[in-house]
């Protein structure tokens, strides 16, 4: 297959990156993504670079993990493959905590996981724990209040160490509340989003002051099922959180509502700017064959008795143009087709790039004759813009086109074949 240089260039880049990662070294950058001309190799670059750099940051942070460094560096946030890392600071943190209760002389919780550490780990407490004269105190953690002394006794040292967990995660904000919506536990994310709030009441905060604390403040409104998982945005949608809630019964006979929230802000931006790739074909902007099947098998399914038409157009002599003047040269002449389907005087309403140089065009409640002069329509722009342009090969399309909808039944995955049958005899009488 022929290959023009800017493709082999990035290739040969890319293989290099890729070997420098398997080597377990940091990968210099992919070609800046502004020097690629191709938007396939463009998008390409960029998720290349993108999941080099989340590598090279998870990396980082296995290192300082296995040097025992708990607070040194914390990847981006948008990073989910350091997502197990990020899970095993905090146990290890919340380790580093009971080592640190047992030589002060208290009790620490046992871990939660199953692995052979945390066994040997909770095995060890249990030991310390037998042989401790106060042993009987060990599975009693105190929580105080932000404005009383009172205090809250907890006996269940399984959450406990829920908590201790995450109040070591750097960016989660852990905010505990009684029954009465007194704060009685933050830890340092949750106290900076309370900014000396002591109390979180139904309507306290509103959204338009913070749309985070106004949604903690009134989630107890209607009495919940816990657990509680949501997504939470302000009005612009540009900030966003994950939220998950619980709620524990108390030895005293008192509630203690649990919130942990997580700034998704990068996630959800990606998300935004990915969606429109997952249905969009890069190179001409229709639907992609994925999407536009999905939208004829709902027309199909709402039809409701209305016709439309579905017109099967294949781009003449692209192979020709590939082969003599490069595939350059060949996108851009699948450029200017699409954009003659999608912009003419009459355009279909969906248009569907179905692969390679093959496409679908739906008009919406149109009769076969109409469909067939926006088809011509088409045509003679296409005549027009080889005029205009010069260009050293002929610039045409041929179609074929059928009814859709309304009493026709015909099963979505025959009509290609149905549709392609009216443009055989298209190309034939040219």
């Amino acid at each position: 297959m022929a290959m023009d240089n800017e493709t082999r260039d990035f290739l040969t880049d890319l293989e290099e990156a890729m070997d420098q990662a398997l080597l377990g070294k940091p990968s210099r950058h992919i070609r800046f993504s502004e020097e690629i001309g191709n938007p396939e190799l463009k998008r390409l670059a960029d998720k290349a670079a993108r999941l080099f750099s989340d590598v090279h940051e998870a990396s980082k942070m296995a290192d300082e993990l296995a040097r025992g460094r708990l607070g040194g560096f914390c990847p981006s946030h948008g990073n989910m493959l350091a997502g197990p890392l990020r899970r095993m600071q905090a146990q290890f943190s919340a380790f580093t905590r009971d080592i640190d209760a047992f030589l002060c002389g208290r009790g620490a919780p046992k871990m939660q996981e199953d692995g052979e550490l945390f066994r040997a780990v909770n095995e060890l407490i249990s030991r310390m724990a037998d042989t401790s004269a106060g042993g009987a105190a060990w599975d009693t953690g105190v929580f105080t209040t932000t404005d009383t002394d009172r205090e809250i006794n907890v006996t269940d040292s399984g959450w406990r160490h829920q908590i201790l967990a995450a109040a070591n995660e750097p960016t989660l904000m852990v905010i505990g509340v009684d029954e009465f919506g007194t704060v009685v536990y933050a830890n340092l994310p949750g106290k900076a989003l309370l900014a000396g709030r002591e109390h979180l009441r139904p309507g306290a905060v509103q959204k338009e002051e913070d749309f985070l604390l106004a949604y903690l403040c009134d989630l107890h409104v209607g009495k919940p099922d816990y657990p509680v998982l949501a997504q939470v945005s302000n009005a612009a949608a540009d900030q966003w959180h994950r939220v998950a809630s619980d709620s524990f019964s108390l030895p005293n006979g008192q509630r203690l509502f649990l919130h942990m929230a997580d700034d998704i802000t990068d996630w959800k931006l990606c998300e935004e700017r990915l969606e429109p790739d997952v249905d969009v074909d890069p190179l001409t902007g229709m639907l992609n064959r994925r999407a536009g099947l999905g939208v004829l098998k709902t027309l199909q399914t709402n039809a409701s008795g209305v016709k439309h038409c579905v017109a099967f157009i294949s781009i003449d002599n692209l192979k020709r143009v590939n082969d003599t003047y490069g595939h350059n040269e060949g996108d851009e002449y699948i450029r200017t087709v699409a954009d003659v389907l999608k912009n003419c005087e009459q355009p279909a309403e969906i248009a569907i790039r179905y692969g390679g140089d093959e496409f679908f065009l739906v008009f919406r409640d149109c009769e076969l004759a109409a469909a067939k002069r926006a088809l011509l329509h088409m045509r003679k722009k296409m005549d027009t813009i080889k005029k205009e342009s010069g260009k050293p090969y002929k610039m045409s399309f041929s179609y074929g086109v059928n009814i859709f909808g309304g009493n026709f039944k015909q099963p979505l995955e025959d009509m290609p074949d149905s549709v392609d049958a009216h443009m055989y005899i298209n190309k034939t009488g040219k």
